[in-house]
């Protein structure tokens, strides 16, 4: 078979694809990997008491901040997916979120005394609330890069970075529902190392994981 021949024949079978078949990839990773992580979440904590009562404010502000932070990370999954683009700037995108919820830390903090920082800052599960972040991103993680596998990432570390920066950042809003902590600080410091974590274990094992 000759060079044509055989280009013609790679192309027969090939059809049109949704400009959004990438997005609706990453929905379909989000959801598989969310409901596996909302489940071991329902089944170890359970769902925080007066959700709907006092600490719905502090509820919408964790998950607020979270989930600005997953659609940016979304945002730079969708272009990491196809070879040949680069995020460029997108990235100082997560500034804003972080900016915010540290504001609103810096006002919180302004209105106590300075000997209760501490508590504020620490709350009662500061040692708890990291692991248990990533460990409800590891089935998100996994969901997201099956999808990516699908697609063609090049940039395989900065690709495994978002990805779970994308897990850890979902896995932190869900962990939302379960966490009695009501702090800004508390979330700046302790969701967003949970986060972090999740982003740098992503880094780490992309490469090995999304090869292609």
């Amino acid at each position: 078979m000759d060079q044509a021949n055989f280009i013609q024949a790679l192309c027969a079978d090939l059809g049109p694809v949704s400009p959004r078949a990438v997005e609706r990839r990453f929905v379909q990773a989000l959801v598989i990997g969310g409901a596996i992580a909302l489940a071991c979440l329902l089944f170890s904590l359970g769902i925080q008491p007066e959700l709907a009562g006092r600490r719905l404010v502090p509820f919408v502000t964790k998950a607020a901040y979270t989930a600005c932070l997953a659609l940016v990370a979304f945002n730079l999954a969708c272009v990491l997916a196809r070879p040949g683009r680069a995020p460029g700037r997108r990235w100082l995108l997560l500034a804003a979120p972080v900016a915010v919820i540290a504001i609103l830390a810096t006002l919180e903090l302004a209105r106590t005394p300075q000997a209760a920082w501490t508590a504020h800052l620490m709350g009662v599960s500061w040692r708890q609330c990291p692991v248990r972040v990533m460990a409800l991103a590891a089935p998100i993680f996994a969901a997201l890069c099956w999808a990516f596998r699908q697609q063609a990432p090049v940039r395989l570390r900065a690709t495994g970075a978002v990805a779970g920066l994308l897990a850890g950042a979902g896995a932190a809003a869900l962990y939302a529902l379960a966490c009695t902590e009501a702090s800004a600080a508390f979330v700046l410091v302790w969701y967003s190392l949970g986060i972090l974590g999740a982003t740098a274990i992503g880094a780490l094992v992309g490469p090995a994981l999304l090869r292609w």
